[in-house]
């Protein structure tokens, strides 16, 4: 009786793992579109030429 009681506990905490990974698999697969997402942002921002900017502060060589 004993070992059909300790079989049906480990089953149960196998359905329990079983029921976690698939959770998480769903998570991974909504995180997996986002970071997609992300990277293709990325990859847009470092396409674009940079501008050539106005330089600020002290500039060396002026005669006063």
């Amino acid at each position: 009786m004993r070992v059909f009681v300790r079989m049906n506990r480990i089953l149960m905490n196998d359905r329990d793992l079983m029921h976690r990974l698939e959770r998480m698999e769903d998570r991974q697969g909504q995180h997996e579109e986002a970071l997609q997402e992300l990277f293709e942002a990325v990859k847009q921002l470092m396409e674009k030429p940079a501008m050539d900017r106005k330089r600020l502060g002290y500039k060396g060589g002026d005669d006063v």
